[in-house]
């Protein structure tokens, strides 16, 4: 008998839509009882509330700004929430949303080149910048210079999930659900997932209502699930 369906997420950033096809098929061979495609239309606006507390750090709004701007003007503001779901106990479905970020991050690593692979549990240090060759070895970029403490890098996380924990997953299911991005009208349907993934671009959100087209394994039921979920 099946228990209690628990959700969780995946956040596309707009880095990450070109590899749309490689992170959905891959999240679909870990075997979630439920997965779903939901539009971001304001990523920006998105990530500064995920990122709510890191804001309240000195300096950190000033510098996470200039990220911010340059994903804008690299790959837009479109971004794509996937939602997730399983009767396992929770505390092990948000470990494997949490370490299949992980892997997909490093699986793409040698295809953006120079990442952060953040949040790494066995390592002291998070957020590590490390230069990522072809052959899949790893190394530690040199500074430009050790005063400014600049690196030549292309900051790029493409895949975002709450930390494995259960208060951080359902923390920020309910922001999904505050800014409406977890609804029944912002599905992403089978015509809108095809176009994203033929021309690696989300802008085609844009046209949600045009292609609005509810694929056969939804069911209406879930945003109720997700609802009591969040509220408990």
């Amino acid at each position: 008998m099946k228990g209690k369906e628990h959700y969780s997420y995946f956040l596309i950033k707009p880095d990450g839509i070109r590899y749309f096809n490689e992170i959905k098929q891959d999240i679909y061979e870990k075997g979630f009882d439920r997965v779903i495609f939901f539009a971001v239309e304001d990523w920006e606006k998105l990530q500064k509330d995920l990122y709510e507390k890191h804001y309240q750090k000195t300096n950190f709004a000033k510098e996470y700004q200039a990220f911010v701007d340059a994903e804008k003007v690299l790959y837009g503001n479109k971004a794509i929430v996937i939602l997730v779901s399983s009767d396992k106990e929770y505390a092990e479905l948000v470990n494997e949303v949490y370490d299949l970020k992980i892997e997909i991050r490093k699986k793409l690593a040698y295809k953006v080149g120079l990442v952060t692979i953040s949040n790494e549990k066995d390592q002291e240090q998070i957020n590590q910048v490390v230069l990522i060759e072809r052959d899949g070895t790893s190394r530690i970029p040199k500074r430009f210079n050790d005063r400014n403490k600049r690196y030549n890098i292309n900051h790029l996380d493409v895949i975002h999930c709450p930390d494995a924990s259960l208060d951080a997953t359902l923390g920020e299911l309910k922001k999904l659900f505050n800014q409406g991005i977890i609804t029944d009208k912002n599905i992403i349907s089978s015509k809108l997932e095809d176009n994203i993934c033929k021309y690696k671009t989300a802008e085609f959100i844009q046209d949600i209502d045009e292609n609005q087209l509810y694929t056969c394994d939804y069911s209406g039921n879930i945003m109720k699930e997700v609802e009591d979920d969040i509220e408990r």
